[in-house]
């Protein structure tokens, strides 16, 4: 069951796994009693909302209540009417978050920054940009049929990036790090629209959660 948190907002269950779950799980199952009788409550479904609030469906006795319960509420009612725990049901992993996305971009972005900074001490760009002239010359040697042209284009790719991975070796940068954030011009390369998570970065939701997971495992394991 969620703790107390004197009044205040519940915050989402952090996992074993990093990840962020709602305080009840679906399916749970609960005898409360209210004025001296007892009913049966059990959550049919779960939301969270645009104002950060866990909602839940739930029954009583079998029968829909009116109303969504806010998860304050529902600790409440199971704080001071709990009789008997049935089931504690499943929790389910909250959806990709705002916070999440702001914390991977600008993760994601400040660590390029400061790659390509060590990186302006190296030729490794000049290189780069050689590459990108020789993917166009490698598309008219085929075109044209220069066979022999085209095995000194890819012999000479191939040594141009092996001297590129050197350098990142030497200066100790991945080259994952390098690569420019997948988000789009419609929420202007955040990842956020209208304070809303926005559809490029729900395709990249699995990256997301799981860089923000293990943030999370980090930081538990330092207490």
């Amino acid at each position: 069951m969620a703790s107390n948190q004197n009044g205040k907002r519940l915050e989402p269950i952090i996992g074993e796994d990093g990840r962020l779950y709602y305080n009840y799980g679906v399916g749970a199952k609960y005898v409360v009693e209210d004025n001296g009788e007892e009913y049966a409550l059990e959550i049919k479904d779960c939301r969270y909302s645009e104002t950060k609030v866990e909602y839940y469906k739930c029954t009583h006795n079998g029968e829909p209540f009116w109303n969504e319960f806010s998860a304050n509420r529902l600790h409440h009612i199971l704080n001071y009417g709990l009789h008997k725990t049935v089931s504690e049901g499943k929790r389910r992993e909250l959806p990709l978050l705002v916070e999440e996305v702001q914390t991977y971009s600008y993760a994601k972005s400040t660590a390029r920054a400061a790659a390509v900074q060590k990186l302006k001490s190296t030729d490794y760009f000049a290189k780069d940009k050689e590459l990108r002239s020789i993917v166009i010359d490698k598309t008219f040697a085929e075109v044209k049929g220069q066979t022999e042209k085209l095995h000194e284009l890819i012999e000479r790719e191939s040594k141009l990036r092996a001297k590129q991975a050197q350098i990142l070796r030497s200066k100790k940068i991945d080259p994952e790090v390098l690569k420019e954030l997948e988000f789009c011009s419609e929420c202007g390369e955040t990842g956020v629209k209208n304070n809303k998570v926005c559809a490029c970065a729900i395709k990249l939701k699995k990256e997301i959660k799981e860089y923000n997971a293990i943030l999370r495992r980090k930081a538990e394991a330092k207490k």
